[in-house]
């Protein structure tokens, strides 16, 4: 049975996935190809900490966002739980993973962010789905034979040397400003 409270927070939610798919077989805990970028996270959560409660799923307690203002959800939860938490939310920074699927089904306008995966293939036109630039052209990628990019975060196919340049911070906190 599920708890009709469980999500119930003072504030809206604005739940953030930033790591998805199996750890088994990841050197890092962070994959480049498909988590959201450690340079991002501090600065939207600066930008909503005041309006939202900021709820962080990830799959490791050691992947968390160390920051008092985001309540961090590492252990597994059910499905119902999920689909109640996306459901709960008012706002929603994903990546190709689980939730941004749950949100999809539900008609819950996400923003996701897609590095080594393509939305023309497992996206959905209900969310913005923002792309990161990787100016990759001719670059070998040994590890890539399902995908563009090798989903463990293979760092020498990377074809990018700054990280910070990968994906605009003002494209995506205006694309959440969009959400309600």
């Amino acid at each position: 049975q599920f708890n009709q409270n469980l999500w119930y927070r003072p504030k809206p939610i604005f739940l953030i996935q930033t790591n998805g798919g199996p750890l088994e077989g990841q050197k890092y805990l962070n994959s480049w190809t498909r988590d959201i970028p450690p340079y991002l996270k501090q600065n939207i959560i600066e930008s909503f900490k005041n309006t939202h409660h900021i709820i962080q799923v990830c799959r490791d307690e050691n992947q968390a966002i160390n920051d008092k203002d985001v309540e961090v959800i590492s252990k597994p939860l059910s499905n119902i739980e999920l689909f109640g938490l996306v459901q709960m939310s008012s706002k929603r920074l994903l990546i190709d993973s689980s939730l941004q699927h749950v949100a999809a089904a539900l008609n819950k306008k996400s923003t996701v962010l897609w590095i080594g995966t393509s939305p023309k293939i497992f996206g959905y036109e209900t969310h913005d789905n923002i792309l990161a630039n990787l100016n990759d052209d001719n670059f070998k990628r040994p590890e890539s034979y399902l995908f563009d990019y090798g989903f463990n975060g293979e760092l020498y196919e990377c074809p990018v040397e700054d990280m910070t340049t990968m994906l605009n911070i003002d494209e995506i906190i205006n694309s959440l400003n969009l959400q309600n």
